[in-house]
């Protein structure tokens, strides 16, 4: 029902840029190329719909969909490969490792493994899968500056449109953009301006080709609710800096063009608000028709060799303080020139997939022809009765035996044929496997490998069984690649600090936990510098980090670093910290030597063996430290023995000089018994001066002559 309302002439309504610039790539690519017929046949023949509907009643319709089994069967081996980005600064003090690490917790957060599997099949069966990363005031992450956090969408092709569709490279586009499907009520939310502004524009949130239709009347119906409007999001430069849009077929919805970079004053998007409505408002409305009038988009790169132009140090600082990206990241396996658009893998197997459904189809058709053949019925031989072939149905044969012929039987099963030849069932096999083989999605055959095979000798059998998706794989690489470089520019603008956590791997913390666990054993042993009785902590495999914004102000350029192989990786890694540790154990090679051989060992990546060095530094100080404590106590215990040696010295000089007096008062003591046995026998007596003396040396016995009795005249001094 038409209500109150402004009305306007019809040739009045123009419709927006975005939904212009929609149309023209519509009309002149993406239609005459018939890319809508060629993606839906795609997806039909990908999801199991090989048959028309049309196709004969009653035949057997035999589906043996290698298409499906291809593309699940690449994508698990492509995404299967341990991959991680990694950023390298300009500055030698960023802490590249924590913002490693934090970029990878985020996109844990974001499920992007997700992400990355559906594009990835999108891309097998498209030739394209597309993703645009936007961040959402909705999501929930990591808090920074502004509500919300980063929110990645695929987007179907065809709901796609692009500048110059001869461009394989999106970010060398002037324009792109994409369209969804939104609730009427849903839209009229999202417009911005006055409460005037609004109600005017809520009366243009109308159902596409409303105003070319009959519904239309002349004047506006603000009633039309309930159904879906087609919102067009735009995406442009101007001036090096990312802006978007969003508006329907004839209403712009938000006020002026938002920039990605937070930092863009109100005042400077205004400006180039007011450079385009002075613009479009020019000449008439038949000359405006004929062009799309447009902002001052920055032009697209079509040229390859220009002129050298000097730059100094703040102009290109300040290039990369832009949103200079485009928030679109694309993936195509298999590329088709300079077209946006790749070729996709399904529909080089479709003419295969027929093949391999017709000989099956073949099959069951002789199978169903031997155990339900064709019916001859003479005219009278039924008289009524139906014939459905059910078991043990019984028929009555009416005919006569003149009709019947000479057969006898008016009722008969017309002939069969041969049986299945078994040659049929051989070429549908080699088909399926022989288009395996090509495509790459084969399986690893049992008897190649023995339960002995090494996981490097695994590894290296699957990377050559799959050569020919290493260039897929690669190109997904840069997809991934491609989405680093717009989320460093959204963590850039929008997040000043935040913490994370990261994950390590088994093998690293085995490694940790056996290190941790050699240098507790030297604290409890009193062989380490620690004091004795300290408990270290246990290697945890979920770590806590922090990160801030000044990490972000670097220029930074991402690479991929990836293990070896398409699957069975971890088995290789895993197979080399075994075998150092059982060097460190063992103590075969040092930690010095170790680190030689790591830092050369082709089979681990450069994000492992920087952790695994990690490891083998603190190793390697503890066994400095080891060593030095083995020095200590060798001084120590030469320091004691040469105590000891001193002590035992002069031990034995003392009883050397002890023994040398005893000798001389022994030979002292058989001289003066001597000379007193010589008087003795003589029969002369000691005078009492030589008595006294020998007393004095120790010497007992002796008289000498004197007054006085007999007992005076002899000085006995015995000890």
């Amino acid at each position: 029902m038409a209500k109150g309302g402004s009305v306007k002439a019809i040739n009045e309504v123009r419709t927006t840029v975005a939904y212009q610039q929609w149309r023209r790539y519509r009309d002149t690519f993406y239609a005459p190329a018939n890319i809508g017929l060629v993606l839906s046949q795609c997806r039909d023949f990908y999801e199991g719909r090989h048959y028309s509907s049309g196709y004969e009643n009653g035949m057997p319709k035999p589906t043996f969909n290698i298409c499906r089994e291809y593309v699940e069967r690449v994508t698990a081996k492509i995404c299967g490969t341990k991959r991680h980005v990694a950023f390298l600064s300009d500055s030698e003090a960023e802490s590249l490792k924590s913002i490693d690490d934090f970029y990878e917790y985020q996109m844990g957060e974001m499920d992007d493994e997700d992400t990355v599997a559906e594009i990835t099949k999108r891309g097998f069966i498209d030739g394209i899968g597309v993703a645009f990363t936007s961040y959402d005031s909705d999501s929930y992450g990591t808090q920074g500056l502004f509500r919300g956090f980063l929110k990645r969408v695929i987007v179907p092709f065809e709901r796609t449109f692009w500048s110059n569709p001869f461009e394989s490279d999106p970010q060398e586009m002037r324009y792109l953009g994409y369209y969804i499907d939104m609730e009427s009520d849903a839209v009229k939310e999202m417009i911005e301006g006055s409460e005037k502004t609004k109600a005017e524009k809520e009366k243009l949130i109308v159902p596409e080709g409303y105003f070319d239709s009959d519904e239309y009347n002349g004047s506006y119906k603000n009633d039309i609710d309930g159904g879906n409007v087609r919102v067009y999001i735009r995406f442009f430069r101007n001036g090096g800096e990312t802006y978007f849009e969003a508006c329907t077929e004839y209403c712009e919805l938000y006020e002026s063009p938002h920039p990605l970079n937070p930092r863009i004053s109100e005042e400077e998007i205004m400006k180039k608000k007011s450079a385009y409505d002075e613009r479009s408002e020019g000449g008439s409305i038949e000359d405006r028709s004929k062009s799309i009038d447009d902002y001052g988009t920055d032009e697209a790169k079509y040229l390859l060799f220009t002129k050298a132009v000097p730059e100094s140090d703040s102009s290109y600082k300040a290039k990369k303080d832009k949103f200079y990206r485009y928030p679109v990241s694309v993936f195509r396996p298999y590329p088709m020139g300079d077209l946006i658009i790749g070729q996709s893998g399904v529909s080089m197997l479709i003419p295969n997939q027929k093949i391999i459904n017709y000989t099956y189809l073949l099959i069951a058709l002789i199978m169903q022809n031997h155990a339900m053949p064709k019916v001859v019925v003479k005219p009278d031989a039924l008289q009524g009765q139906e014939y459905d072939n059910s078991p043990n149905q019984v028929l009555v044969d009416y005919s006569s035996i003149a009709s019947a012929g000479s057969g006898g039987w008016g009722i008969t099963k017309l002939s069969s044929g041969d049986a299945v030849n078994s040659n049929l069932i051989t070429i549908g096999e080699n088909f399926i496997n022989l288009t395996r083989k090509i495509y790459g999605f084969d399986n690893i055959d049992s008897d190649s490998f023995s339960s002995d095979t090494s996981g490097y000798a695994y590894s290296q059998m699957v990377k050559q069984m799959n050569l020919i998706l290493e260039l897929p794989q690669k190109r997904l690489w840069r997809y991934c690649k491609d989405n680093a470089r717009t989320d460093i520019l959204y963590f850039k603008h929008y997040v000043d600090s935040a913490k994370y956590f990261y994950s390590r791997s088994d093998s690293e913390v085995s490694l940790n936990e056996d290190y941790r666990q050699m240098s507790q054993n030297m604290i409890d042993q009193g062989k380490s510098s620690i004091q004795k009785g300290t408990k270290l902590p246990m290697s945890r495999k979920i770590e806590t980090g922090s990160i801030e914004n000044g990490f972000f102000d670097s220029e930074f350029n991402v690479s991929m670093e990836v293990e070896q192989g398409i699957a069975g990786s971890e088995l290789t890694e895993s197979q080399h910290y075994n075998q150092i540790w059982q060097y460190i154990s063992n103590g075969n090679i040092r930690a010095d030597l170790i680190k030689m051989l790591v830092t050369n060992d082709p089979a681990l990546t450069s994000r492992t063996r920087s952790r695994l060095m990690a490891s083998l530094e603190e190793l390697e100080t503890s066994q400095i430290a080891q060593k030095d404590q083995q020095i200590s106590n060798l001084q120590q215990a030469i320091q004691e023995l040469q105590s000891y040696m001193k002590f035992a010295n002069q031990t034995i000089q003392y009883q050397q000089k002890r023994q040398k007096s005893t000798e001389q008062a022994a030979s002292e003591q058989a001289k003066v018994a001597s000379t007193m046995l010589k008087n003795q026998q003589q029969g002369s007596q000691m005078s009492e001066s030589e008595v006294k003396s020998n007393n004095a040396k120790g010497i007992a016995g002796g008289s000498f002559s004197g007054s006085g009795t007999d007992a005076e005249s002899i000085y006995n001094t015995g000890t």
